[in-house]
């Protein structure tokens, strides 16, 4: 894929249409991923519009609150999604009794190793079991000075990364919700960006090749 040429096309593109290139694009091999998160409710909605069965990947960390499983639970049932939930492989009280509460330590080796564990093996993993080529994200433009520097499409080394509302501003993510009753999970709180929320999660540094 020329990448150059396809973003800038796409760029000229509505959202709708850049999934619908996506799904054109890779079939059955594309997914799209889900923190479930504040606004996560905009690109469940747009998607299912163009893949209405497309494989959601939702990785649990553990440590999420409660309101976020609630949320999860009722988008799930009210979108009917197609939802592929994916963990580490030992529990939080396990993580904790024996390398404790690495979390907690922000700056050190240790945080990025739990990152790793909680969300980019679980990733990892759910890429490869799904035999994933592309997944599309709600990533966006606006969020972080190191997500400023994504397009709409790039390559990593699992595959394609699809950010459909890169461009999207966060007065029209909340115009979108408005307009289309959507729910907003307003208690999330992911443990992978730190204390005041500022670190990026994790998932897309280490799919990158970032990170430990």
């Amino acid at each position: 894929m020329k990448l150059e040429k396809i973003n800038s096309k796409l760029q000229q593109k509505d959202t709708l249409d850049i999934i619908k290139w996506s799904y054109d694009a890779f079939k059955d091999s594309l997914v799209m991923t889900s923190s479930f998160g504040e606004y996560s409710a905009v690109m469940l909605h747009l998607v299912k519009q163009i893949v209405p069965d497309i494989p959601i990947i939702f990785i649990d960390t553990g440590y999420l609150t409660p309101e976020t499983y609630s949320f999860v639970e009722k988008l799930r049932r009210e979108m009917d999604l197609n939802l592929h939930i994916y963990s580490s492989k030992r529990t939080t009280s396990m993580q904790e009794a024996v390398d404790g509460l690495r979390w907690k330590d922000e700056e050190s080796k240790e945080f990025e190793r739990f990152k790793y564990e909680v969300k980019g093996e679980p990733l990892e993993r759910a890429l490869v079991g799904l035999n994933v080529k592309a997944w599309l994200s709600g990533v966006r433009k606006d969020e972080s000075e190191y997500r400023n520097n994504f397009e709409i499409v790039m390559k990593d080394r699992r595959g394609y990364k699809i950010h459909p509302i890169f461009y999207w501003t966060e007065e029209e993510v909340k115009e979108y919700i408005s307009r289309n009753s959507l729910m907003i999970n307003e208690n999330y709180f992911d443990v992978c960006k730190g204390e005041k929320q500022k670190k990026e999660c994790g998932i897309h540094c280490f799919i990158d090749g970032e990170g430990i």
